[in-house]
């Protein structure tokens, strides 16, 4: 979607709109796997908000990558930026984006996230959005200040959620797992893509995250060696989430801040950030990482400043302690073991959270993670579709006395598969 156009697709719980290739027959039983990426391009949205990595003189603009390799010479539908923070690209809801991240162009690494946000304002809606089995990244922010509410990244390539340029928008409830497989780590947060003290810095808020991994005893052979790596000037606020179960060839750490130097003088680390209070993680449950679960062995031992960062994690109401997800499952022949939502005696419902803000995008809730006792991804998501969350409904709840011990066995749900 070229910037100054609009998308609205606008779904339903048990009418999701889905993009996919046409390789992939969502009216039977017999579906591609996640391992099937890289099928086609994905979507694209450009808006006109603004970027710190504007590419033409005047600072307005630059053009999305791959995208401008294919276009004729002087078309402008590659371009995204500006100066309209308020730019509205659409509205996307209930929508399901599938099996995307083919290269475009004629460069290598021009492979397209399942969703590319390039300098998308803040009148743009997106909630309820599902990116699977892409070749990529899940999604990725170039700049902009749009907001997301509701998110899945499943099983895809390489960073499940990757911010950029500038990125300065809102998050809530949002839902990571990765497979075995996976080259990147959950997120990778940047700062700009030229000079990385230009302004505005990147700074978004996201409460309520849940971030899996591939699992604490995998080792992917991917060269991300943590689960969450802020660099290149980046800030940026995690509050109220959970991360877990992740591990690498490379490391299997939980945080690094960037730290060009170990002296906290380059102006294009992250570490300034940090300590200017641009990047803050508060509230959160940590565990399950392949370099240890004591902070002095997941927070990457390599910076200067580790200490620092664990004074930090231990003053600002983080916890070490397992968050009892219910289920786990990254089979890609699925048996309804996955169920993100923590158990009724998990610490997620009983630690001291972080209060929210005074802001109408932010639902108040009384848990950490992107899930309490409903599972807001149940019916209308590829994960749903190919039976990863097995009989869960939407709307069906946990007991936070008994755990499960009061949920039926079986749950009849219509049309629960496969998705319209």
């Amino acid at each position: 979607m070229a910037r100054g156009g609009k998308i609205y697709a606008m779904g339903e719980p048990n009418m999701p709109i889905i993009f996919t290739s046409v390789q992939d027959n969502i009216s039977s039983a017999d579906l591609l796997t996640y391992e099937d990426r890289g099928l086609w391009g994905g979507i694209i949205l450009l808006g006109a908000a603004v970027t710190n990595n504007a590419g033409d003189a005047s600072g307005d603009w630059k053009e999305i990558e791959g995208v401008n390799e294919i276009l004729p010479s002087g078309d402008t539908r590659a371009q995204y930026g500006g100066t309209d923070d308020n730019d509205s690209s659409g509205i996307m809801r209930y929508v399901s984006i599938r099996h995307t991240g083919i290269n475009i162009g004629e460069s290598d690494g021009n492979e397209i996230q399942g969703l590319t946000l390039g300098g998308v304002g803040a009148g743009t809606t997106l909630e309820y959005i599902e990116s699977y089995s892409s070749g990529d990244d899940g999604v990725e922010f170039f700049g902009g200040n749009v907001n997301l509410k509701y998110f899945v990244s499943a099983f895809n390539s390489d960073d499940a959620v990757d911010w950029d340029q500038g990125y300065r928008g809102k998050g809530q409830f949002w839902f990571v797992i990765q497979g075995t497989d996976a080259a990147g780590g959950a997120a990778e947060q940047d700062g700009a893509g030229g000079d990385e003290n230009t302004e505005p810095f990147a700074k978004p808020y996201v409460y309520n995250a849940t971030y899996i991994g591939g699992g604490a005893s995998n080792t992917p052979d991917g060269d991300r060696a943590e689960m969450l790596m802020f660099r290149d000037n980046t800030g940026g606020f995690y509050h109220n989430s959970i991360f877990t179960d992740y591990n690498s060839t490379s490391g299997g750490y939980a945080l690094t801040i960037e730290d060009i130097d170990n002296t906290g003088s380059k102006p294009l680390d992250s570490r300034q950030r940090f300590e200017a209070g641009d990047l803050g993680l508060t509230h959160n449950l940590w565990y399950g990482f392949g370099a240890g679960n004591a902070p002095a062995q997941f927070v990457n031992p390599g910076l200067e400043n580790q200490a620092a960062i664990i004074d930090y994690l231990v003053a600002n109401g983080n916890v070490v302690e397992d968050p009892m997800i219910a289920g786990i499952e990254r089979s890609t022949s699925p048996s309804g073991g996955l169920d993100p939502r923590p158990t009724g005696n998990s610490p997620a419902f009983t630690m001291t959270r972080a209060a929210y803000p005074n802001d109408a995008f932010y639902t108040p809730v009384d848990f950490v993670g992107a899930f309490g006792r409903d599972n807001w991804a149940a019916g209308w998501t590829a994960l749903a579709h190919a039976g990863y969350f097995g009989n869960i409904a939407t709307g069906q709840t946990v007991d936070v006395e008994d755990g499960f011990a009061q949920l039926p066995q079986q749950v009849e749900l219509a049309q629960n598969f496969p998705n319209p």
